[in-house]
C-alpha cells in the first residue's frame, strides 16, 4: 500500500531557490497552489510514477514545522526541543507565565506522571527563531516519550535530569530494565541531547524567583538561547535533517473546513488523576483567526488566565490546535524511604501506535484519526473523517496528548 509523505522543504545542499535535486527514482505529483503554500508530494513507491508533462515542481522553501515560507538555510536546519516544566502549583504566578514559547512552531504537551503532578509542554523551535529567545523555560527533564518525539521530528533535544528507576519499583519491589528510563535512552536512542544545567547553557533567573518566591532549580532554570544553539550545533555533526522528507510534521495546505462544527472555545484535561490539577483552553480569535492558550489556576480550577511569555508579554497563539486520545498508563509505583507509594511514571503509546483525535482551525473543527510511525524515522500522521491524510493550514500548532479514558474531553463551544 502506498504510503503518501508530503514534500516541502529544500534540499541540504540547496544553493537558490528552485534548485533541488532528485535522488535517483523520485517523483513528484503536484497539488495545485494553494493559499502561499506550494504542496507538492511523494510516494515510498516511486518506480511507478512519472511527472506529468508541464507539471509545476516545488518552489519552496517551507518550514518542516510550521509550512510558512522560510530561508533555505532554516528549511534545511533540524529543529531544537526542549522538556518544559507545566506544575501550576510552581509556576510563575500560578501559571500566567512562560518563558521563551512564543517563539516556538509547535508545542506538544501530555501528562508526566499518574499522581496528579501537572502536565509537562514539548516545543519545537526553528534555530532562527531560537536564536532570536534569549531563554527557554523553565527547563525539566527528559521522559521517554519526549524523546521519541524528537527523533521523530529529528530535532535536537535539551532537557534537565530525566526519569530512571532510582526512585521507582514496580508493583513486587523490583527494578525496572534502564531502558524503560529516559536517562538510558539519553545513551542509547540516537537522540542528539543536552543538559542544560550549567553556567554556560542555563541559569536559575531571579526575576523568575522573585515571581514564585523560590529559587529552587527545577521552577526558574532557563536555557540560554544562542549558546545552547551553538553548543547542539558544535557537538553534533549533522546539522541538516537526515531526511528532509519524512521530517516535515503535517500535510499543509488550505483547510477552512467548511461545513464542519464550529469551536470558539476548546477545554482540554489531560487525566482523571490531573482533572483537578492541569487544564488549559483555547479561545478562538475570528479577527486574528488564532486560538489563544489559556490556563486554569490551581488550585481552584476555576480561575483562567491568559498565558503570556515572561519575556515579551506575547501570549501563546496557534493556528491548528489537536486534541488526540493516546494509551497512557502508570508503569511503575514511586518508592520512598523503602515504602512504594502510588502510581509514579507513566508510558504514552505513540510508536506503532494509533487512535482517535479533533483537529480545531478557523473556529471550526474535524474529528480525526492518527497513525504513529513504525520506528522514529518518521513523524505522526493525521487522516480526516473522509480517511485521506488530513491538511493542516499553514502555522503554528498546539497538540495535546491526552489520556483515552477521559471521556467528557475536550470540552467544545
Amino acid at each position: 500500500m502506498k504510503r503518501i509523505l508530503t514534500v516541502f522543504l529544500l534540499c541540504a545542499t540547496l544553493v537558490s531557490l528552485g534548485s533541488c535535486a532528485k535522488t535517483p527514482g523520485e517523483a513528484f505529483e503536484t497539488i495545485p497552489k494553494t493559499g502561499t503554500t506550494t504542496i507538492s508530494q511523494i510516494s515510498e513507491n516511486q518506480d511507478d510514477q512519472t511527472p506529468e508533462a508541464g507539471a509545476e515542481t516545488y518552489a519552496g522553501p517551507y518550514s518542516a514545522l510550521t509550512g510558512l515560507p522560510c530561508s533555505e538555510e532554516d528549511a534545511s536546519l533540524r529543529p531544537v526541543a526542549f522538556t518544559i516544566n507545566n506544575e501550576i502549583e510552581y509556576l510563575p504566578q500560578g501559571g500566567l507565565y512562560t518563558v521563551g514559547l512564543s517563539q516556538a512552531d509547535v508545542i506538544f504537551e501530555t501528562n508526566i506522571e499518574a499522581n496528579g503532578s501537572g502536565t509537562r509542554l514539548f516545543p519545537l523551535f526553528s534555530q532562527s527563531a531560537l536564536k532570536n529567545t534569549p531563554r527557554v523555560g523553565t527547563v525539566r527533564s527528559a521522559r521517554p516519550y519526549f524523546i521519541n518525539l524528537a527523533l521523530m521530528a529529528d530535532a535536537y533535544l535539551c532537557y534537565d535530569g530525566a526519569s530512571s528507576s532510582d526512585d521507582a519499583r514496580d508493583k513486587n519491589g523490583n527494578v525496572l530494565p534502564a531502558k524503560e528510563y529516559a536517562r538510558w535512552m539519553l545513551h542509547n536512542s540516537g537522540v542528539d541531547a543536552l543538559s542544560v544545567y550549567t553556567g554556560a547553557y542555563g541559569k536559575m533567573d531571579a526575576d523568575l524567583k522573585d515571581k514564585i518566591g523560590t529559587h529552587d532549580r527545577y521552577n526558574t532554570l532557563c536555557a540560554l538561547g544562542e549558546p545552547v544553539l551553538k553548543a547542539l550545533t558544535d557537538r553534533y555533526p549533522e546539522k541538516a535533517y537526515d531526511d528532509v522528507l519524512r521530517r516535515t510534521l503535517f500535510s499543509f495546505g488550505e483547510n477552512e473546513l467548511e461545513n464542519k462544527p464550529s469551536a470558539s472555545r476548546i477545554k482540554v484535561i489531560y487525566a482523571d488523576w490531573n482533572r483537578n490539577y492541569t487544564a488549559c483552553d483555547f479561545v478562538y480569535d475570528p479577527n486574528t483567526r488564532l486560538y489563544e492558550k489559556g490556563q486554569y489556576v490551581y488550585k481552584n480550577m476555576k480561575t483562567r488566565t491568559v498565558v503570556r511569555d515572561a519575556d515579551n508579554g506575547k501570549t501563546l497563539q496557534f493556528t491548528n490546535v489537536f486534541v488526540l486520545y493516546t494509551n497512557q498508563y502508570a508503569y511503575d509505583y514511586r518508592l520512598s524511604e523503602g515504602e512504594l507509594l502510588g502510581p509514579y511514571h507513566i508510558k504514552v503509546d505513540l510508536i506503532g501506535a494509533s487512535g482517535e483525535g479533533y483537529y480545531f482551525t478557523n473556529g471550526k473543527y474535524e474529528k480525526i484519526t492518527w497513525r504513529g510511525p513504525d520506528d522514529t524515522k518518521s513523524v505522526i500522521r493525521y487522516y480526516s473523517s473522509s480517511g485521506a491524510e488530513l491538511t493542516v493550514n499553514p502555522g503554528k500548532t498546539y497538540i495535546s496528548l491526552v489520556n483515552k479514558n477521559v471521556s467528557d474531553n475536550p470540552e467544545i463551544s
